[in-house]
């Protein structure tokens, strides 16, 4: 149950922080060259995508080696990590942005990973439906929903729409 939630968030940290510093690190090139900025935080992304698909696929085997049942819920990997990834190039391209605007940024955005990973429901289950209202706004970062949404594909038999709510509200903040 924590590797389920830790893979993600390492993913999740990894590029976030590294995405939004990648226009800063790199602006010489992109301004001399008239090389297409955008492109930089997704550089990142994929650099780290290919670590966490191989943690995943660590992780699965993990998980036939304690003789976990694998389920057909597995598929549903296939609508996390697009989304996810869809999620992150947004978050990391509008975060590379500010930290061009603010250079404080990067050390905001660090202390927040740090502040974030407490929040969401990596040690801890949050669970909006048993709990109170502080469950209910913890449900809504957006890690929380991929983080769970993993596990869920791994260990459970949830579905990825059985809660309505919360799949439109990721994906209307999300667009």
């Amino acid at each position: 149950w924590l590797i389920g939630g830790l893979i993600p968030w390492l993913f999740m940290n990894a590029t976030i922080v590294q995405g939004s510093k990648s226009m800063l690190q790199k602006i010489s090139l992109a301004t001399r060259v008239g090389f297409p900025s955008k492109v930089l935080p997704m550089i990142t992304l994929y650099t780290n995508l290919s670590r966490f698909l191989l943690m995943l696929l660590i992780f699965t085997g993990l998980l036939i080696i304690n003789q976990v049942p694998l389920t057909l819920y597995i598929l549903q990997l296939f609508y996390y990590i697009p989304f996810m990834i869809f999620f992150l190039y947004s978050l990391t391209l509008l975060l590379s942005i500010l930290t061009i605007i603010f250079r404080d940024m990067t050390n905001i955005i660090s202390s927040m990973m740090k502040i974030l990973f407490y929040m969401s429901g990596i040690t801890v289950v949050i669970n909006s439906k048993e709990n109170g209202l502080i469950d209910q706004i913890l449900a809504l970062n957006p890690i929380n929903y991929f983080i769970e949404g993993i596990r869920h594909s791994f260990l459970s038999t949830n579905l990825f729409y059985e809660n309505k709510g919360l799949m439109l509200f990721m994906i209307t903040s999300t667009l």
